[in-house]
């Protein structure tokens, strides 16, 4: 009955570490995939207040042009 009790608590130690190490790896995907989703954010951002500046400047330019004429 001991080696059984035995046997089966080190069934479930190593139950609990392979779990352990799966929850890791998920954490470490999920840091890993949260981090590049923030990096093309601020890369989407500035893309769009580059292109934001770009349109203002160009209105900018036409309503000069047309209030010179």
């Amino acid at each position: 009955m001991e080696a059984f009790n035995a046997r089966r608590q080190q069934q479930l130690a190593e139950k609990d570490a392979e779990e352990k190490r799966k929850i890791d790896e998920l954490r470490q995907q999920g840091k890993a995939d949260l981090e590049r989703w923030y990096q093309e954010r601020r890369m989407s951002m500035e893309q769009k207040r580059q292109s934001m500046k770009n349109e203002e400047e160009a209105f900018r330019s036409k309503a000069l042009e047309k209030s010179d004429s």
